[in-house]
């Protein structure tokens, strides 16, 4: 079976350009065994409505290496987006890639898998009115489902933070 990369934990659906993504975004890369020899990397991007991808519209770390870890469930390598903001304005998706490297043959990469997060509905950062006022957007705050909850609780107990 090839590795199968999922989106665990979700950006929020309503954000403020320019602000952290929050929570943090988690994939999970899923296969039967993993080679020993090989490490892991997962690279983040926006992409627009027609999944082209946004350049320069993705700021803080994009690109993190893997955290591989056995679960109940199986093996896994885990990737943690925990600190990203996007510029840009209007809805858009993250596109995230897994790749991975051989030990012994460092010279390229290759993609295993790819998968898009849930539309994000990015609002201008408010600006100064005339008066010099800054008038702060009113968004809906993030609260984890119950499984969410079980994830974030399930990785703090092995070692990964997760942004909130």
């Amino acid at each position: 079976m090839a590795p199968v990369l999922s989106i665990a934990l979700q950006p929020h659906v309503e954000m403020e350009a320019k602000s952290s993504v929050n929570p943090s975004v988690i994939c999970l890369l899923k296969a039967e065994s993993f080679d020993p020899a090989v490490y892991y990397f997962a690279m983040a991007v926006v992409v627009d409505d027609d999944n082209e991808v946004v350049d320069g519209s993705l700021h803080g770390m994009c690109t993190v290496q893997g955290q591989q870890l056995q679960l109940p469930t199986g093996p896994v390598v885990v990737f943690n987006f925990s600190d990203m903001s996007i510029c840009y304005n209007g809805t858009c998706k993250l596109r995230l890639d897994a790749y991975e490297v051989s030990n012994a043959d460092a010279k390229g990469a290759t993609l295993v898998s790819q998968a898009f997060s849930k539309p994000v509905n990015v609002h201008p950062t408010p600006e100064k009115d005339n008066n010099g006022v800054i008038h702060l957007l009113s968004l809906p705050e993030w609260i984890p489902t119950e499984e969410e909850r079980a994830l974030i609780a399930m990785l703090h107990n092995h070692g990964v933070e997760v942004a909130l």
